[in-house]
């Protein structure tokens, strides 16, 4: 009896694979621990289709681009155009528009992992604006470092190419060595809607054409009040200002904005391409309409605040 025993446990042994109803244990010899890894049945099925489908990518892509040349040769023969136009690409440095527009993320400290992952696609989001516009602004992205760094290198690593200034260095040391440059210069604003005063009529943005505004690269929702107006006041003394959105739409609750919406929001107040440089046109063209409402009582529109996921901007 004993020596059935010992046969039968010697052949479990020396199987590779054991199946029952319910499961199959496959020996997983990585040459570092002889263990052995339970899986069901449907999950070794799953992990062969996966199997199968990394070693057929190589084939099944030359069959796809055989397709795409096939289709094409057809449409060229029926003479069928199937391509959309593109427009062309402006690049920042062919650019009429010389306003300087900088994302400020020297804020690192004051945001988690998971804040600043949403930096990151909000940083790619506002690179993907400014290269669509056939008059890009100046975009520069600074104090980009530590961890910030290593998630950009990680989720878009492409950065390294985009057409604008990527930088470790703080804003104020690539943009002004010399500290009077920026300190009361009337021309340099960080923007804030904590400030009290507001910023010039994009006319006069436009006109001028040499502006330069830092918007704060900050996702907190709003634990840190007023941190980007403390900072730009006390460390570097300069002027602030905010959008005039009171000024041209009827407000219900505190204005929230994302870092792309202000980042589109100065880039056509800077370059010119809305007609009758109107505020009011360009807020209504780049704030999402769920946050945009009629009034009951008259024809103004108004914002609110409906969306916990967004950010604000300082």
């Amino acid at each position: 009896m004993e020596s059935n025993e010992l046969s039968a446990n010697n052949a479990e042994n020396s199987s590779s694979d054991i199946q029952n109803e319910n499961t199959v244990v496959v020996s997983s010899n990585d040459g570092k621990s002889g263990s052995n890894s339970q899986l069901s049945k449907r999950k070794q099925r799953r992990l062969k289709r996966e199997k199968r489908w990394e070693e057929t990518r190589a084939e099944r892509r030359r069959e796809e681009k055989k397709r795409r040349r096939e289709r094409r040769q057809q449409d060229e023969l029926n003479g069928i155009v199937r391509k959309k136009p593109r427009l062309p690409t402006v690049s920042m440095s062919n650019s009429n528009c010389k306003t300087i527009i900088v994302v400020d993320c020297d804020y690192e400290s004051f945001m988690n992992e998971n804040e600043l992952r949403k930096l990151c696609k909000q940083l790619m989001y506002c690179y993907a604006i400014n290269r669509r516009s056939q008059s890009p602004a100046q975009l520069w992205i600074t104090s980009v470092r530590g961890k910030l760094f290593e998630l950009m290198n990680r989720l878009h690593p492409s950065h390294h190419n985009w057409d604008c200034k990527v930088t470790d260095k703080h804003w104020t040391e690539v943009l002004f060595p010399n500290d009077m440059d920026y300190k009361s210069n009337p021309k340099v604003i960080y923007l804030t809607g904590d400030a009290k005063g507001t910023i010039p009529d994009c006319k006069q943005i436009n006109d001028s054409n040499d502006y330069v505004f830092i918007i704060g690269g900050l996702i907190d929702h709003n634990r840190h009040k007023c941190l980007c107006l403390k900072r730009a006041r006390e460390e570097f003394q300069m002027n602030c200002g905010q959008l005039p959105i009171e000024d041209h739409i009827q407000m219900s609750q505190r204005r929230i904005l994302s870092i792309p919406h202000v980042y589109e929001i100065m880039l056509l107040a800077s370059n010119g391409l809305i007609d009758n440089f109107s505020w009011t046109e360009i807020f209504q063209k780049v704030i999402p309409n769920r946050k945009l409402q009629p009034s009951s009582s008259t024809n103004d529109i108004i914002i609110r605040n409906d969306d916990d996921n967004d950010v604000l901007s300082h």
